[in-house]
């Protein structure tokens, strides 16, 4: 039995080390793949982030569609910590994401548009396509451009409804009597 246990977590440590596969083979082969990042550890996302804790998980698994088209199905799941625009704080943001991803084996694949799913985006056909590189993007992709807390429990939202009817350029109306 402990044999079995410690190849158990070598294969567990093996696939935590995998970070690109191919692509057109994994969807022929019908493959899942689970896994999990630290969120510090996605660098084109930092820059949205308030602050880098906590871990997303994510599954990738190859499918063929109806039309015998190559498709990745790629489910993200966690939580990311990132800054209201409204109040400037700390905003949890719970990341749920279900996209599904065409695998285009041709370039002419990209051009040909008419009449395809618009919820289907393509990658183009890798033998060493990163699954992290492609989970960072599929987050950058759905995060909203200003996230903003829920009105009723922002400290921004009450402080401009406070504000409410004070003029921003009242000030400016000032100096340009002055001149």
């Amino acid at each position: 039995m402990r044999g079995l246990r410690l190849n158990r977590r070598r294969l567990i440590k093996l696939m935590s080390v995998v970070t690109a596969i191919n692509n057109l083979e994994f969807v022929r082969r019908g493959e899942v793949m689970r896994g999990e990042v630290p969120v510090v550890k996605l660098e084109r996302l930092r820059d949205s982030l308030l602050s880098g804790q906590g871990v997303l998980n994510y599954t990738l698994s190859g499918r063929t569609g109806t039309k015998g088209e190559s498709l990745l199905a790629c489910l993200i799941e966690g939580k990311l910590v990132l800054q209201c625009q409204r109040c400037l704080e700390a905003l949890e943001y719970p990341l749920h994401i279900a996209s599904t991803l065409k695998v285009a084996e041709d370039v002419t694949e990209f051009d040909d548009l008419e009449g395809e799913d618009e919820s289907v985006d393509s990658v183009p056909a890798s033998v060493a396509m990163d699954v992290l590189a492609l989970v960072e993007e599929e987050i950058l992709l759905n995060l909203p451009l200003a996230p903003m807390h829920a009105p009723e429990v922002c400290r921004g939202a009450a402080q401009a409804v406070g504000n409410e009817r004070v003029n921003p350029f009242s000030a400016l109306a000032a100096l340009k009597g002055k001149l």
